[in-house]
């Protein structure tokens, strides 16, 4: 948490880890939990495209989903990404599936 707030510096390590032994588990939302805040580190610290790459692959449809709520997370930060790094049609975009996921 500190580190979203720009206190501490980021520990993307520490995150990035804890994604892979969530995937090894089989821990799906504790996986696309942690990408999130992986995410949300990468966009404080401007890097749009790694923050985009945490999100991908993240099943949204299918036998094995994450909820309504986590997925329209998801949404969220893709489309601030997206902006970030100037895709405004993406993020517009992302927004829209944001909200319409509920």
């Amino acid at each position: 948490i500190d580190s979203l707030t720009g206190r501490v510096p980021a520990p993307r390590g520490v995150v990035e880890a804890t994604v892979q032994q969530a995937k090894k588990m089989g821990r799906l939302y504790l996986e696309v939990r942690c990408r999130v805040i992986l995410a949300r580190i990468q966009i404080g610290a401007r890097r749009y495209d790694d923050a985009i790459a945490a999100l991908k692959d993240i099943p949204l449809e299918g036998e094995r989903t994450i909820g309504p709520e986590l997925e329209a997370e998801v949404h969220h930060w893709r489309s601030l990404a997206m902006a970030g790094r100037g895709d405004r049609a993406g993020a517009e975009s992302e927004t829209r599936t944001s909200f319409g996921s509920h």
